[in-house]
């Protein structure tokens, strides 16, 4: 088990969700095709290298999906800063 996850497999050759632990492959094929759609979409602006950041993109934006421009503003925010921590020298005296 890696970082909390338990990883199962399922045997498609003899069936295509397992009877035991109902594990089937259904939701990630789904976001992996969703995924690549979207790339594909946005390939005029794709920069080599960057897929960890493209996928975070998707993720956030499917995990936002419906809500209003107004409403997403400050988890923007949020993230930004969190990634960009503003500096001392920074802040307006």
């Amino acid at each position: 088990m890696a970082e909390g996850y338990v990883h199962y497999t399922v045997n498609h050759s003899k069936k295509f969700k397992d009877p035991v632990t109902g594990a089937h492959t259904n939701g990630i094929e789904g976001t992996g095709n969703a995924i690549k759609t979207d790339f594909r979409k946005q390939e005029t602006r794709k920069v080599e290298g960057q897929f960890n950041t493209y996928l975070a993109e998707y993720m956030w934006r499917r995990s936002h999906r419906g809500a209003s421009m107004k409403s997403l503003f400050p988890s923007v925010i949020r993230g930004v800063t969190e990634l960009y921590p503003p500096h001392m020298q920074d802040t307006v005296k």
